[in-house]
């Protein structure tokens, strides 16, 4: 093996942003949601008073989603986000990016709810499928992936056209950490190959 062989084998063995991405992990389980419960129990409503807050209009306690996470999984409540509840609603806004040629605005922590709402379908159909939940998951998760590969395709134009405004406007939190990862590595591979200094 050449010693530009080893170096390279040596630069894929590192932990390249790791850091970035446990704290984006980190931002994604603490961003707070809305969420009914499903059953009334007196402990779990006295503990999430203790921490998040309660909308008696709406009856609905603001949570950090990795505790919305637990809850949803033990069937105690529901997400109430519309395109969380209504998939067709979800689906909208990733048609509407599909139709359109430059990044479109997401809600707030679009795709960190729909990661959860894949995770959820996923949980229960390893333990009670239904025809309804399998086919959610399959046009979820098949969409999810579509609508980040159109985004990512818009990141990179404006990666290449150097077109910066506005970016905080239609990127996701998630989008932004990448897009600002990505810009570094673009910046330092037309270094490498000449293109710029």
């Amino acid at each position: 093996m050449s010693s530009s062989d080893e170096g390279i084998d040596e630069l894929f063995r590192k932990p390249i942003f790791d850091l970035e991405f446990i704290e984006l992990k980190l931002e994604m389980g603490l961003v707070e949601v809305p969420i009914k419960l499903t059953e009334k129990n007196a402990d779990i409503v006295n503990y999430l008073q203790n921490i998040g807050s309660f909308d008696e209009e709406s009856e609905t306690f603001n949570v950090p989603l990795f505790i919305a996470h637990v809850l949803l999984k033990n069937n105690l409540c529901e997400i109430d986000i519309p395109y969380f509840k209504n998939l067709s609603l979800a689906l909208r806004y990733i048609l509407q990016e599909q139709n359109n040629p430059t990044l479109q605005s997401l809600p707030e922590n679009f795709l960190s709810l729909l990661k959860e709402k894949l995770e959820l379908l996923k949980y229960i159909n390893k333990s009670n499928p239904t025809p309804s939940t399998v086919k959610d998951a399959q046009m979820l998760e098949l969409f999810l992936m579509d609508l980040i590969d159109v985004r990512l395709s818009k990141l990179f134009k404006i990666l290449r056209a150097k077109e910066v405004r506005n970016l905080k406007d239609v990127l996701t939190n998630e989008e932004l950490l990448l897009y600002i990862l990505l810009l570094d590595i673009y910046k330092k591979w037309l270094e490498i190959v000449g293109m710029q200094k």
